[in-house]
């Protein structure tokens, strides 16, 4: 289960917390005002965080193992067109709505 808790709820009731993230797995999000902060969650969840993060590199990896490398300028280049073409469709689809 994943639930909220102030910065101050979370140091007054850490015992308890701890508890709740290892026992029976929950997800405690850590915030201070609005603004989240922190996650406890179990050893075991972390684990498989750290392992799914590890896969999805290499995943990563591969994939960069397979692409050409290509100069600053192509790249730039290749951006400012896909700049252009967004442009231009947002250009048409505005000219459509004035029609």
């Amino acid at each position: 289960m994943r639930s909220e808790v102030s910065a101050m709820e979370a140091r007054q009731r850490l015992g308890e917390l701890l508890e709740r993230a290892f026992y029976q797995n929950d997800e405690i999000v850590i915030k201070r005002g609005n603004k989240k902060m922190g996650v406890l969650i179990s050893p075991r969840a972390y684990e498989r965080y750290c392992e799914q993060r590890a896969k999805d590199f290499e995943a990563l990896e591969r994939i960069w193992e397979g692409v050409a490398p290509i100069s600053q300028e192509e790249a730039d280049r290749i951006a400012q067109e896909m700049v252009d073409e967004v442009r231009a469709e947002e250009s048409q689809r505005s000219d459509a709505r004035r029609s």
